[in-house]
């Protein structure tokens, strides 16, 4: 996920938003990771987010690999 915060810069208080956003980023359960975008896609007025997976996900992608991998090793 990206998130374009913006960088501030015409604002009173440049990287206000930005801060909130990695506070929210740091409380949240849901939150695995997150880094700056490179900058072709926003730099620092951007933040890339790893997001956990629901448990039915995780179930679904284990069945859906467990399936295709039947079928390669039967071709």
């Amino acid at each position: 996920m990206l998130i374009n915060h913006g960088k501030g810069v015409h604002s009173e208080r440049p990287g206000f938003l930005k801060s909130y956003v990695m506070h929210w980023l740091e409380e949240s359960h849901l939150v695995l990771a997150y880094h700056s975008a490179p900058q072709n896609q926003g730099g620092s007025g951007a933040t890339y987010v790893l997001i956990r997976k629901s448990s039915q996900s995780r179930q679904r992608n284990r069945e859906f690999f467990m399936e295709a991998g039947k079928n390669n090793r039967s071709s």
